[in-house]
């Protein structure tokens, strides 16, 4: 199994719940605490999205900056209620507003996109019947949802993404993992 040893993650997040699982899901894969520098969206001081639409665009640069070391970018934004391609390109967007090239398919740079909520995928990835247009926010608060058994199970599906069925937003993700995989092998040699 390979390990986060020697990558440098930076993960861009939404809210904390989003960031906790994202974490949760890289320690699962080995990768260790001081590998991973969370930047998240300060609670209560406006939209997270806005600020991960602010803020994407100087971590992308600071990730180009440092693409000869063994590094990886993860944004984890929302949908809410738009579509996930729709999210993807807004950031394309946002992008090119700043001057800056689009991702290319080779930068280790995962975009996470739950519709609506990262509520949506921790119910479902708790064995809760969830749909992808429903608004779930408040739900796990009352059901006490544990952030790391979703995490593994996340892990677990995405290893065998046919056992089970998955959400369009989880599929979408565990391609978008796909570009950080390349750090993760690199850092296993």
């Amino acid at each position: 199994m390979p390990n986060g040893r020697g990558v440098r993650f930076v993960l861009l997040s939404e809210d904390e719940r989003f960031e906790c699982f994202v974490r949760k899901y890289l320690y699962s894969l080995g990768v260790r605490v001081s590998e991973i520098r969370p930047h998240t969206a300060p609670e209560g001081e406006g939209s997270g999205k806005q600020w991960i639409d602010l803020n994407y665009p100087g971590e992308v640069k600071a990730y180009r900056q440092y693409a000869r070391e063994n590094r990886a970018l993860i944004v984890a934004t929302e949908a809410d209620q738009q579509t996930v391609r729709h999210r993807v390109q807004w950031l394309d967007n946002v992008l090119k507003e700043a001057g800056l090239a689009p991702r290319s398919q080779h930068e280790k740079i995962a975009i996470l996109i739950p519709r609506w909520h990262i509520e949506t995928w921790l119910l479902h990835l708790s064995g809760h019947a969830v749909d992808e247009d429903t608004y779930y926010k408040k739900q796990v608060r009352d059901l006490g949802i544990d952030i790391k058994a979703a995490a593994q199970e996340f892990l677990r599906r995405r290893r065998d993404p046919d056992s089970g069925r998955n959400l369009p937003s989880i599929l979408a993700a565990f391609e978008e993992l796909k570009r950080i995989q390349e750090a993760l092998d690199q850092a296993k040699t």
